[in-house]
């Protein structure tokens, strides 16, 4: 399952990203094929504001 989210968080677009959550929310949750979350997509990114933006949105569910 690849969103938008997804998408936008590997490719450490933060501000596309941020409209997305504002919008559509969502559950950020949500694994795609790999079982990966936006945030394991944001870490692949390298990009220190999505990271911190996602882990400020506090949807995600801690293993």
């Amino acid at each position: 399952k690849l969103d938008a989210r997804h998408i936008a968080a590997l490719r450490g677009h933060c501000s596309i990203l941020s409209i997305l959550l504002n919008n559509e929310g969502g559950d950020l949750s949500a694994k795609n094929h790999f079982k990966q979350t936006p945030l394991h997509r944001a870490i692949e990114s390298w990009d220190p504001s999505t990271i911190k933006l996602l882990m400020s949105k506090h949807q995600i569910t801690y293993y």
